[in-house]
């Protein structure tokens, strides 16, 4: 026997009947055998049996193709992956970045907020001394000068008495009346001024029948206004009401009137007039006195100015009145507002809430 693949060369096998084969090409193969008889004459008739050999499965194309799917697949998982890392590293890079920024705004904050206080320890500081320079100025020098002018016309009607005339008494115990009157005023300010320093002043509003308290207020400066020859006028309505404490009021309206009495011209006329609007009532004290400029107006409620005013009949003055007027006024939840010009007279405008 004899056999061949394909078309290659003939393989004699001799008497064997069978055929080991190696390996062969993947694919089909054609197997031809061909046997001799005892002459060795070779038949021309050949066998041919078709041999598929199958390829392994690593070397097919939809392996090739499963591999290069998961190839790219990995590549892409790998992307992902990456991307996945890089974007949560962004995210706390980010939220670091926020977390400082807080914290730097937070200290900044703080920090601002550190200045204002001193600021305003700085600004409470210098009130503080102004204050107290004051009160030594007011003590030094504004509480004496009423005793002393006491004591100069006690003596005179002490050593003179017997040779003073009816008129002359009279116009020496008006006169020490008017200083006593003064000078218990101006005590009164004073303490009331010093527990407004201390916060020891806590006010207590009602509803105040505003008519009322107005005629009060002017019938203790009456005999004040008589002497100087000055018409009180009350132009409060009988239905006006405020809310607010009393003390506090009466105060603020005692210093007001004073202090337009004192800068008003004989046949001059000090008015208070209210008007309501809304939840709001506006008390208005106006004089036609000698008025104020600019300036004046501007250092009107500066405790540290120096200059002062002395009144129409030189009256003398500290000031201390009007600073306590700025002061109640703000405790009472109220504003004050000034008009006024040189020889025009002033007008002292206050909002306080509507009793109603």
């Amino acid at each position: 026997y004899r056999y061949k693949i394909n078309n290659g060369r003939w393989t004699n096998l001799g008497d064997k009947n069978e055929i080991t084969l190696g390996r062969l090409d993947y694919g089909n193969n054609i197997l031809t055998i061909n046997a001799s008889n005892t002459s060795g004459i070779w038949s021309t008739k050949e066998s041919s049996v078709t041999l598929n050999y199958l390829s392994p499965f690593y070397l097919k194309p939809v392996f090739f193709l499963m591999a290069f799917v998961f190839v790219a697949l990995m590549v892409f998982l790998f992307v992902l992956i990456r991307f996945y890392v890089l974007k949560k590293r962004q995210q706390i890079l980010v939220a670091e970045v926020k977390a400082a920024t807080a914290e730097l705004m937070k200290t900044q904050k703080e920090l601002r907020a550190q200045i204002a206080h001193k600021e305003i320890i700085e600004k409470q500081l210098r009130e503080s001394n102004a204050t107290k320079n004051k009160m030594f100025s007011i003590i030094a020098h504004d509480l004496t000068s009423p005793f002393n002018s006491l004591l100069g016309f006690a003596d005179l009607l002490k050593s003179d008495f017997e040779s003073l005339t009816h008129a002359e008494l009279k116009q020496f115990v008006d006169i020490i009346h008017q200083n006593s009157n003064n000078l218990y005023n101006f005590v009164k300010n004073l303490l009331y001024w010093s527990r407004s320093q201390q916060n020891k002043i806590i006010p207590v509003p009602k509803t105040l029948q505003l008519k009322e308290e107005v005629s009060n207020i002017l019938t203790v400066h009456q005999q004040i206004a008589r002497n100087k020859g000055i018409k009180l006028v009350n132009s409060v309505p009988e239905d006006i009401r405020v809310f607010m404490d009393r003390d506090l009021l009466n105060t603020i309206l005692r210093n007001l009137v004073s202090n337009a009495l004192k800068f008003s011209f004989p046949g001059n006329k000090v008015e208070i007039s209210v008007t309501r609007k809304a939840d709001i009532v506006q008390i208005t004290v106006k004089d036609e006195g000698v008025g104020m400029d600019e300036k004046s107006l501007k250092g009107l409620f500066d405790p540290e100015r120096k200059v002062k005013s002395k009144g129409t009949q030189n009256e003398e003055g500290t000031g201390l009145g009007l600073l306590i007027v700025k002061e109640f006024v703000k405790k009472s939840n109220g504003t004050i507002h000034v008009e006024s010009e040189p020889g025009k007279g002033t007008s002292f405008i206050l909002t306080f809430p509507s009793g109603e």
